[in-house]
């Protein structure tokens, strides 16, 4: 009996670890240089790579955080239904925790969206945001005449 109650509980053990290991991160991030925050988030389908000229020039000034969405360049996709609000609230953890003052956003195409995103929820979270090239209300870009209210009250039953 103590061998099956032994067996039982490495099966459980081995079952939880298995399905930790399921669970993926909204991003990966990579850190560069000292100084006051400034964190970069790239468009769709891109690696953080596309910011590497911008690291270059400001990693002597800043500590550069990096990110790689999930489901771009390598990084395992999110399984949610819908992962841009899981994207959205985990970058937003992650910059509570690493801003600075003086800290900087950036972010291009939906890194962009990101970020207006992000500050419409919480005005407070950086000093500074750079939105380069991004649309303000992403679905409507599939659908010009859908508007806030119709995407709420469409989409949400």
């Amino acid at each position: 009996m103590k061998t099956f109650i032994n067996l039982v509980i490495l099966l459980a053990i081995t079952a939880s670890a298995q399905f930790s290991a399921k669970q993926t991160r909204a991003f990966d991030v990579q850190v560069y240089g000292e100084g006051p925050s400034m964190f970069l988030i790239p468009g769709a389908t891109s690696s953080g790579n596309v910011w590497d000229a911008t690291v270059e020039k400001y990693k002597d000034d800043f500590q550069i955080h990096v990110f790689t969405l999930a489901g771009y360049a390598g990084v395992a996709p999110l399984e949610a239904k819908e992962i841009l609000p899981v994207i959205k609230d985990s970058l937003m953890a992650y910059i509570k925790e690493n801003k600075s003052k003086n800290s900087i956003l950036i972010g291009h195409s939906i890194g962009g969206f990101l970020a207006m995103w992000m500050a419409s929820e919480n005005n407070n979270l950086v000093d500074r945001i750079l939105i380069v090239d991004a649309l303000p209300f992403l679905p409507g870009a599939m659908n010009p005449v859908l508007t806030e209210y119709l995407a709420k009250t469409s989409f949400r039953k």
